[in-house]
């Protein structure tokens, strides 16, 4: 998983790479408090290179925790918002 930029101020791009296809894969934003900010569920990926655009313009400035999950892995990272 690759996020930029980081840090961001109004579209956070993701990119995955797949290895295999995969049923359904969610990103999942939250502050630091443990609030969901952000939740999309894509279906039925094929293996490879998928991008996501998240758009966190109206978000307030600070830390966030991004996770990137399906049912045999989990991967998180920080991202920092800034305007």
């Amino acid at each position: 998983m690759e996020v930029a930029p980081n840090p961001v101020s109004d579209k956070l791009n993701i990119k995955a790479i797949l290895s295999q296809q995969q049923a359904q894969m969610m990103v999942q934003i939250n502050d630091l408090n443990g609030k969901l900010m952000s939740l999309q569920s894509m279906k039925n990926l094929q293996s490879g290179e998928h991008l996501f655009t998240i758009n966190t313009k109206n978000w307030q400035s600070g830390l966030y925790v991004l996770t990137l999950y399906n049912e045999h892995f989990s991967k998180s990272t920080q991202i920092l918002i800034q305007h």
